[in-house]
């Protein structure tokens, strides 16, 4: 209205409360790698927000969802922080893709994480036989991440394969055709692991 009066083209200003991001601590950022973005795919928006303190989800429910306030008051005052955050990833994907999708992720999070399945839909990563060292196979299914994060990842007993933590397994990972490894990376990468075809490989 202010801008209309002084002869200048009107502006529309939306604003919305600041919120800190998945570290608990400070504001969303890019830059801090603490947010969750509305391009993410489903699997990766729901991760993130079950990654959320729990002290934020009612802040968070406020915020980016369109739940109902009695609902998010509902949840509030819930004993149960888990299902609250649970409600929270499912409210987020359904905002952006839909109910059903919503509900395959809950699904999908329940069976991996909550029975400790182990995902069937996990990618498929294909390698020349041979023996491997850790690092070196890790390194090449999942090149974004450094050797010295990878490192960090083992140290906290964050990789696994078939079940056992990486700093347990002393010889070389053994890759063949005739069966796969499953391959856990941090908290929401998993692979299946199996063999190309056969090279000769030094060790």
């Amino acid at each position: 209205t202010f801008q209309e009066r002084s002869g200048q083209r009107p502006q529309v200003v939306i604003t919305t409360r600041i919120t800190p991001g998945l570290d608990g601590v400070r504001k969303q950022s890019k830059t801090l790698g603490n947010f969750i973005a509305i391009d993410d795919d489903p699997r990766a928006m729901f991760g993130k927000a079950m990654s959320l303190p729990d002290a934020l989800v009612g802040d968070w429910l406020e915020v980016y969802t369109t739940m109902p306030r009695e609902r998010i008051d509902e949840l509030r005052r819930s004993r149960d922080p888990r299902g609250a955050k649970v409600g929270l990833a499912r409210a987020l994907v359904e905002r952006w893709y839909g109910e059903e999708a919503a509900g395959a992720e809950a699904e999908w999070f329940a069976r991996t994480f909550s029975r400790g399945e182990f995902p069937a839909d996990a990618p498929l990563a294909l390698l020349p036989i041979g023996e491997y060292r850790a690092i070196e196979l890790i390194s090449l299914i999942a090149p974004d991440i450094s050797r010295s994060a990878l490192r960090r990842l083992v140290a906290e007993g964050a990789i696994e394969v078939d079940g056992i933590r990486l700093g347990a397994i002393e010889a070389g990972l053994e890759v063949s055709a005739s069966a796969e490894m499953k391959l856990r990376l941090g908290r929401r990468r998993f692979y299946r692991v199996a063999g190309e075809f056969s090279i000769n490989r030094a060790t």
